[in-house]
């Protein structure tokens, strides 16, 4: 009643981050549940595949929520990122997943061959335009979906920041590389970690 619920917690004495690492750090530490549950929604709606680039733009919406103002309504925020240009979303999103899906596919099946090298070199510059591309056409109601993705691969991907996404390739190398050792940690927050980082590096 006296507004002390807008008071800083015991030992916080400055605002939160609002932009970059520190504020996927902030977020991390205080909303572990919601990136648990948008992972797990994710998992849900991508199981018939095909849909996955729409999970991926409701996963990120929910992480865009939360990293722009700190707060979301995890399922609805969620369903709104999936159900919105939803056939555009999915014919546009459907290269990153097959690109860089197809590439891992390659390395659990033990391919070590010229082809498969030349497979991870443009998986990697498919991820980072993926990281572009999904947060911002669910962002940039101006833009029209297939702009957002020329813009990815063309203008966005040669910028001094795309060096600020190196960090993000990380995590999902070695999801990669420890597929059956990690696989659990990837089931509760794998993508939502991926997703959050790359929107830290991204704005």
């Amino acid at each position: 009643m006296r507004g002390g619920e807008f008071k800083p917690g015991p030992g916080v004495d400055s605002p939160p981050p609002a932009t970059g690492f520190r504020r996927f750090f902030f977020v991390f530490g205080n909303h572990f549940g919601k990136l648990v549950l948008a992972n797990i929604l994710f998992l849900l709606f991508s199981v018939p595949v095909v849909t996955m680039p729409a999970a991926l733009c409701g996963l990120n919406s929910v992480c865009s929520q939360l990293m722009r103002t700190g707060m979301c309504y995890t399922m609805q925020d969620f369903m709104d990122g999936f159900r919105h240009r939803f056939v555009a979303k999915t014919l546009l999103g459907l290269p990153f997943c097959v690109v860089v899906g197809g590439t891992v596919l390659m390395y659990v099946a033990g391919m070590r061959t010229l082809p498969f090298y030349i497979a991870v070199a443009v998986a990697c510059y498919f991820f980072i335009a993926a990281c572009y591309f999904f947060p911002y056409v669910i962002t940039d109601i101006k833009e029209t979906p297939p702009r957002v993705f020329l813009r990815a691969f063309y203008s966005r991907i040669f910028s001094v920041s795309t060096l600020r996404l190196l960090p993000v390739l990380a995590p999902a190398v070695l999801f990669t590389l420890l597929n059956i050792a990690i696989l659990p940690i990837m089931f509760i927050i794998g993508m939502s970690l991926i997703v959050a980082l790359a929107q830290a590096a991204v704005y």
